[in-house]
């Protein structure tokens, strides 16, 4: 039996976790960072991101929130950052093709978020095919 593994308690120490197991991994390692809205999990995710430098690549959930417009017509504009005013099945295949983009070592674009008028950028952020660590900042 192992021993139970210790909580992170430090950027640093999430850093350097993080460092060790891609130096093991045979291929891209995606990291998840999950919190309630307004955590700070964007900022965290950003911290790491830096930290690691060239090798990271950030993807946030924020990018798949859906337009604006399309929350008003559902009457979910209060309620932006619940599961249901994502765009779940364009995050899941982003997933997918970051972990397929991997394989074939090619570059993925991926949604950003502009927070001023809080709307989804398509292709706003590439992570490129020598993204060894990407960071995934979602609900």
């Amino acid at each position: 039996m192992s021993a139970p593994i210790a909580p992170l308690t430090s950027i640093d120490e999430v850093v350097r976790s993080i460092t060790e197991l891609a130096n093991r991994s045979a291929g891209r390692i995606i990291v998840g960072v999950t919190g309630a809205p307004g955590s700070g999990k964007s900022t965290l995710c950003a911290q790491l991101v830096e930290a690691l430098g060239a090798s990271a690549a950030l993807l946030p959930m924020d990018g798949f929130h859906l337009q604006q417009a399309r929350l008003v017509e559902l009457g979910r504009r209060d309620r932006m950052g619940a599961p249901d005013t994502f765009d779940v099945d364009g995050f899941v295949a982003a997933l997918h093709a970051v972990r397929a983009a991997d394989l074939a070592h090619t570059a993925v674009t991926v949604p950003g978020f502009d927070r001023e008028s809080e709307e989804a950028i398509a292709d706003a952020i590439t992570i490129s095919a020598d993204a060894g660590i990407v960071v995934v900042d979602g609900n």
